[in-house]
């Protein structure tokens, strides 16, 4: 695994050698449609971690549990949802954690559960940089998934 020169002020990390492991503590879903919209949440007030806080959805990888499955647990529990599709997108450095970043598209819409969350929807990249304060790094993984969007387009 190779990291950018000064961890302390990386964006993601990349692994270029597939022989050594990297331990994927954490997982987020950038879960986007058609219209280049992204789905984010507002942690609930209730929360320990972060409350009010802007967030993808995501969470902790259990033991035994791959990033993959990680990632459909966490939408299925937060959202009640199955993904249609799962790309992976970035590894992001977060202190001594990695956490793991998938574009996902879902099968229904999502249904947010009122324990974790006390506002959702759908945003454009201008909306979601002005909702206020965004979990970790939530606002650097939207920022460049839209950058990687836009460079895209002809």
């Amino acid at each position: 695994m190779r990291q950018c020169p000064d961890p302390s002020r990386s964006r993601y990390v990349q692994a270029i050698d597939p022989r050594t492991p990297i331990r994927i503590t954490a997982c987020s879903a950038i879960i986007v449609r058609d219209d280049d919209k992204v789905f984010i949440a507002r942690r609930a007030t209730t929360k320990q971690s972060l409350p009010g806080h802007w967030e993808t959805i995501g969470g902790g990888v259990k033991r035994g549990e791959t990033p993959e499955g990680c990632i459909v647990r966490e939408l299925r529990e937060e959202l009640g949802v199955t993904p249609k599709a799962v790309r992976h997108f970035r590894d992001y450095v977060l202190g001594e954690n990695v956490c793991r970043v998938f574009i996902v598209v879902l099968e229904a819409k999502p249904r947010p559960t009122a324990a974790d969350f006390d506002e959702a929807g759908w945003f454009t990249r201008d909306e979601a940089a002005n909702l206020g304060p965004m979990a970790l790094n939530c606002d650097q993984r939207l920022a460049d998934y839209f950058a990687e969007i836009s460079n895209r387009r002809p």
